[in-house]
């Protein structure tokens, strides 16, 4: 991992604040560049001008020179390996060829001159030259084929590093405006990597096979023929990049507008229930009927500069079909090659012929290579453009503020946030579970409007807090803020604010058990999971985990749970049913879901629970049974709820209610015996 994770590292000066979780990579960071990066609350992937920020220029070479260090890393990788082996059959094809061509105008001299022990020579010379070429044509394009894997494989994984990792996915939706990651990575990747393998040979090969043929050019007809081609490929090269900056550009919006589409119906697919209970079939209709006729706008933009494109690359390659033919006349016609004979004179136009039609051939390749460069020049800035954004994530103190005791060290330097999370077995019952003082909580993004204002509080093991208030007071998003999703309000507001934790660990860090779990009102379901995998999620269901659970345990909790029949739907035995695989989001209901997740809370044991929600599908009768089951398993939780009922505030010790005015909550305590 620290190989893939190297690849988006990048240098500012000799300040770290990120350390890898893995203990393999670094991801360094200037305090300039952090500031700058927190003052700008990542609301850009790039601070290129954007303008220029889908064209074919220094940036955009930039950018590719960033990947390469990626996929060639050094010259023993395997992806140099494949790459040198790759330029080489070209170089073999390109020689072949050259011999294959020549194969012509010995036929001319060998039929004039009628002779037959030549004719049988040339035969067999041309025999064995079409194995080889085939041989290397096919060798070259299994080659590329897996050059092509490789460097899908190494882009996404690295990809697939920054992106699921200290929730930069998250960062993406709330702090950028990077479209559709998910296409970039899936799709957008593939095309490029096809198209880069496709084509690398050529473009670096046809500069020394036009050097070479052009040589001979000169050699034979003088240097008219060299320099009709060269002003042809001019000439033709200026216009072409005009057209090549149009298509390359609308090629992004419309792989956007793709994007677009393919969300709109992965919504319907995910909501299909909710969808179908609310009979909005017309208004889907309509809706995806109108993305649809703006995506087919944009491909239609595409396809009109596709147009001007294609037509200017079959007019190049047409037109120099007779340009070796006008070259050629001019010597002839001067008497240049009176002194030979007919069957030397056709040998000679034969050869000469093909060294300039290859020429020319050459030079219009590189045209005809626009189009595809379109795409791939697209696709690329896609690709490219998310990962800089990850790396900007990455950059941020954001990504380190609630999890890194680096950066708490860091940030307990200034007077503006101090994080601290200690996780000492025996001093975790000595200080709070968590702590607040001036806590300040505002949306992500520009704006100062804040939710909540200058919030003290104090939490200890076995404590337990509801909080109460309006539909958007901020109950959600001081829960955000505690978990580490969103950041605490800073720079503007001169009060000290501090969280202290007294946790270890986050989710998905390790393989190690929770110290602190969230479950909001929609759970969330690792796709493709069984039952088993589903509570001990996000760990890994590892055979050294399996082993170590006490299904007994488990399947009783199902029972209390009211849960028990799940382990049916897997084939009527508890192994199997375990075992069983299926889409929960989908086959359970909403109040299942719910009590499924607490059968994760108490696998789990976290020392603090934030419930948002989380029995609000729930009767009171099953919301009952989940609070006494958690409080009883877990008597020393730190629990912290968000609801609207009544009924919750039997579970817990204080309230805090909070009110549409950031300055104004209340903090009392329950009087237990009233619930009694």
């Amino acid at each position: 991992h620290s190989g893939r994770l190297a690849g988006f590292k990048e240098e500012f000066g000799m300040s770290y604040f990120h350390v890898s979780s893995r203990g393999s990579s670094v991801l360094p960071v200037s305090e300039a560049g952090a500031q700058s990066d927190l003052s700008a609350g990542v609301d850009g992937a790039s601070v290129v001008d954007p303008a220029a920020k889908f064209q074919f220029n220094i940036h955009f070479g930039k950018r590719v020179f960033q990947l390469f260090r990626v996929v060639f890393p050094n010259v023993c990788s395997k992806n140099t390996a494949l790459f040198a082996f790759l330029l080489l059959l070209s170089v073999l094809e390109q020689i072949t060829a050259y011999n294959v061509g020549m194969i012509s105008s010995q036929y001319y001299k060998a039929l004039g001159d009628t002779d037959v022990p030549l004719f049988w020579r040339v035969t067999l010379t041309a025999s064995a030259l079409i194995v080889g070429i085939v041989a290397i044509k096919s060798t070259k394009n299994f080659v590329s084929n897996l050059l092509y894997l490789n460097l899908r494989r190494q882009i996404t994984d690295n990809l697939h590093l920054a992106y699921l990792h200290k929730k930069a996915f998250y960062m993406l939706h709330i702090y950028t405006e990077i479209d559709n990651p998910d296409q970039r990575i899936a799709q957008d990747v593939e095309r490029m990597c096809r198209a880069f393998s496709g084509m690398i040979d050529t473009l670096l090969v046809s500069p020394f096979i036009i050097a070479y043929y052009t040589y001979e050019c000169v050699r034979i007809t003088g240097w008219l023929g060299p320099g009709v081609s060269l002003a042809f490929f001019v000439l033709a090269t200026v216009a072409n990049r005009y057209l090549l900056q149009l298509v390359s550009r609308a090629v992004v919006r419309q792989e956007a507008g793709e994007g677009d589409f393919r969300h709109r119906h992965s919504q319907i697919r995910i909501s299909a229930e909710s969808a179908a209970f609310h009979d909005c079939e017309q208004v889907e209709l309509e809706q995806c009927s109108a993305s649809l006729e703006s995506l087919l706008s944009l491909q239609r933009r595409v396809v009109l500069r596709q147009y001007a494109l294609t037509a200017f690359v079959n007019f190049c390659d047409y037109a120099a079909s007779i340009g070796s033919y006008l070259s050629l006349a001019v010597p002839i016609f001067a008497g240049v090659y009176d002194s030979l004979s007919r069957t030397d004179l056709a040998s000679l136009i034969s050869r000469t012929l093909f060294v300039m039609i290859y020429l020319f051939h050459q030079f219009t390749k590189l045209i005809d290579l626009a189009i595809e460069a379109g795409d791939i020049i697209g696709t690329s800035h896609r690709v490219l453009e998310l990962s800089e954004a990850l790396q900007n994530c990455h950059r941020s103190c954001y990504s380190d503020w609630c999890f890194d005791s680096a950066a708490a060290n860091a940030a307990a330097s200034c007077d503006t946030l101090v994080v601290d999370r200690v996780g000492d077995a025996d001093m975790s019952l000595m200080r709070p579970v968590l702590e607040f003082r001036g806590l300040c909580v505002k949306p992500p993004g520009p704006g100062d409007r804040l939710l909540i204002k200058g919030l003290s509080l104090s939490l200890n093991p076995g404590d337990s807090l509801l909080i109460t208030g309006p539909s958007g007071c901020g109950k959600t998003a001081l829960l955000r803020t505690v978990s580490g999703l969103w950041r605490p309000a800073t720079g503007s507001y001169s009060e000290e604010r501090q969280i202290l934790m007294a946790v270890k660990g986050a989710a998905g860090r390790s393989n190690e058990p929770l110290q602190v779990l969230f479950a909001p009102q929609r759970p969330y379901f690792t796709a493709g999971g069984t039952l088993l995998q589903q509570v001990v999620f996000p760990r890994r269901l590892t055979a050294q985990l399996r082993a170590s659970l006490d299904f007994s345990w488990l399947e009783s909790r199902l029972a209390l749970l009211h849960l028990s029949e799940l382990l049916d739907r897997g084939g009527g035995c508890s192994s199997s049913g375990w075992d069983s695989l299926m889409d929960w989001s989908v086959s359970l209901s909403p109040g299942e879901q719910q009590r499924l997740v607490t059968l994760r809370c108490l696998f789990h044991r976290p020392r603090l629970l934030l419930l948002d929600e989380a029995t609000s599908a729930l009767d009171s009768d099953l919301e009952a049974v989940v609070y006494e089951l958690l409080l009883k398993d877990l008597p020393e939780l730190c629990l912290v709820s968000v609801g609207h009922r009544s009924s919750l505030r039997r579970y817990h010790q204080r309230e805090l209610a909070l009110t549409v005015d950031p300055e104004v909550y209340h903090i009392k305590d329950i009087d237990q015996q009233s619930y009694m």
